[in-house]
């Protein structure tokens, strides 16, 4: 395989008119004729497959396509995955979404749907729907492979502007600076993956783990940051409203406080380190988070993959424990008198503030619980606040 080779595998999942077909080659053309141009130093390759059976209702879920997307990456050994559909996706933060993207995957998904011409004007030309179509998908494909590259939502004028389906791409490209930042990340991508390289294909598991996540430390803290697991406590409400009510009830009795009190400092530590490892372990297990190896033999792809995910739920489920931490913290010191404290923590010797010790042990009780509350979470709902970075 050449060192200078990138891929960026395209799916049609489902089915698309003539129309939609024609705008998706007409778009994978003026992709790879734009990136041939812009990197002429890299040989890009836009192989395309069909994928009728992967959809076939009117709705879908992104989630399912994007991992369906990460599918086809691993077997056909892609850098970024794009998946194509006719079908509406159900977005979260609006009724429909038009199109996700997920560092974690590396794969996009975009819908025809409802950027068709046609859903506005029945009438509309054939060819008027292929050029719109055409130059929307070519948009939005920079526009993530942007993102896949390491690069941030730009300012209008650039195809890293937020694309919005009120306003289609006009066929702006990459910047001066985007485009510097971008060549400075395509040797990493074009690298040959360690799975293809003579002294790693029989090296131990832990060796090439530790390799995979050595060698793309850069590209996994971006996924990480992509991924937001500080809003964890708000995107996921059926974990955070579990927590809360286990907290609230635990900081109003006096038991609560006789036995966080008398905890030592170290005990009160290993509680909080295993209230939030235990969850995360729970979490990814109970929700099928780990991507199942696509082969007989690891991928560096699927490290990659699988170690985001987890830093990601670990990230989170610490961000849900500090979130909780401070409201048991603020709540004792608001409600309750240093009289009242000192006799409900008559029996505390350890020297440490009981307000502290008691936040501990409450945090770490209610997201235990709140890990129980999240397997409440429909899975579909709980992988896209995982794995979806942005949605148009």
């Amino acid at each position: 395989m050449s060192e200078r080779l990138i891929e960026i595998g395209w799916v049609i999942a489902g089915t698309l008119d003539s129309p939609d077909r024609e705008a998706v080659e007409s778009a994978r053309n003026a992709v790879q004729a734009y990136l041939t141009e812009a990197f002429s130093d890299y040989e890009w390759s836009l192989p395309l497959v069909v994928r009728d059976e992967l959809v076939d209702e009117s709705r879908v879920e992104p989630v399912v396509l994007l991992e369906a997307g990460l599918a086809e990456r691993n077997m056909g050994h892609w850098d970024f995955a794009i998946v194509l559909t006719g079908a509406d996706l159900i977005g979260r933060d609006r009724h429909s979404a038009i199109a996700v993207v997920s560092r974690a995957l590396e794969s996009a998904v975009i819908s025809t749907s409802r950027i068709d011409p046609r859903a506005r004007r029945v009438d509309t030309p054939r060819d008027e729907r292929v050029a719109v179509l055409a130059r929307w998908v070519e948009g939005v494909v920079l526009h993530f492979l942007g993102h896949f590259g390491g690069l941030g939502d730009g300012k209008p004028g650039t195809c890293m502007h937020h694309p919005s389906e009120i306003e289609p791409p006009t066929g702006a490209r990459y910047g001066e600076r985007e485009l510097e930042l971008l060549a400075r990340r395509l040797p990493e991508i074009a690298d040959p993956r360690l799975e293809e390289r003579e002294s790693f294909r029989t090296a131990n598991p832990v060796v090439f783990y530790l390799a995979s996540v050595l060698r793309n430390a850069r590209e996994l803290v971006a996924a990480i940051r992509e991924a937001e697991p500080w809003r964890f406590p708000l995107r996921l409400s059926k974990l955070s409203i579990a927590a809360m009510s286990t907290l609230f009830v635990l900081c109003m009795t006096e038991e609560t406080w006789a036995v966080a009190t008398t905890q030592t400092p170290e005990h009160a530590i290993g509680l909080s380190s295993v209230s939030v490892l235990a969850p995360m372990v729970y979490v990814l297990v109970r929700q099928r988070l780990l991507v199942t190896r696509p082969s007989s033999r690891l991928t560096e792809q699927h490290v990659i993959t699988n170690v985001t995910t987890v830093a990601v739920v670990f990230f989170g489920m610490l961000t849900t424990f500090l979130v909780l931490f401070g409201f048991a913290f603020a709540l004792a010191h608001t409600l309750f008198s240093d009289r009242v404290i000192a006799r409900w923590t008559e029996g505390g010797a350890s020297g440490v503030p009981p307000t502290l010790l008691l936040s501990a042990t409450v945090a770490s009780l209610g997201l235990v619980i709140g890990a129980l509350g999240a397997s409440f979470e429909h899975e579909h709902e709980f992988r896209h606040t995982l794995f979806v970075d942005e949605e148009v």
